[in-house]
């Protein structure tokens, strides 16, 4: 199944701009627990009342995508 990964307080996105946060989660397997592991980044932002989330990997080139906020747009 999918889980949901709680990425900071709902407060932290208003206003816009795009948030950078970085994902972590507990991984488990038969023999070992390691906690708090980073599996990636998003960007999250809140749009018409929603939060929205994009990955930080381009699905083209595989390169990362960052935030201009001069010009408002991401990049990769």
């Amino acid at each position: 199944g999918k889980d949901f990964v709680a990425v900071g307080d709902r407060e932290a996105f208003k206003g816009g701009a795009p948030v950078k946060v970085d994902l972590f989660v507990d991984r488990v397997d038969a023999w070992n627990r390691a906690v708090h592991v980073k599996i990636g980044s998003a960007w999250v932002l809140e749009r018409d009342g929603a939060l929205v989330a994009f990955s930080s990997v381009c699905p083209h080139l595989g390169c990362a995508i960052d935030y201009d906020p001069e010009v408002e747009k991401f990049k990769c």
